[in-house]
């Protein structure tokens, strides 16, 4: 397993361990972060808690205006 993908798995359980109630949530996350990339959802709970991990979530409207 590539090293990128063995640092994704870490951060996507220990963001989980933080809060984020599914895994695949903080795999979204987790990605964002390590391509250094803002992540836009429209789902309230990820951007609520997961801006607490990742400061760069955007919600769609935000992101446009």
């Amino acid at each position: 397993m590539s090293l990128w993908k063995e640092e994704l798995i870490h951060n996507a359980i220990e963001f989980q361990a933080q809060g984020i109630k599914t895994l695949a949530d903080s795999a979204y996350i987790a990605v964002a972060q390590l391509k250094e990339a803002p992540l836009i959802t429209n789902d309230s709970y990820l951007l609520k808690e997961g801006k607490k991990i990742y400061p760069a979530i955007f919600s769609l409207k935000e992101w446009v205006e």
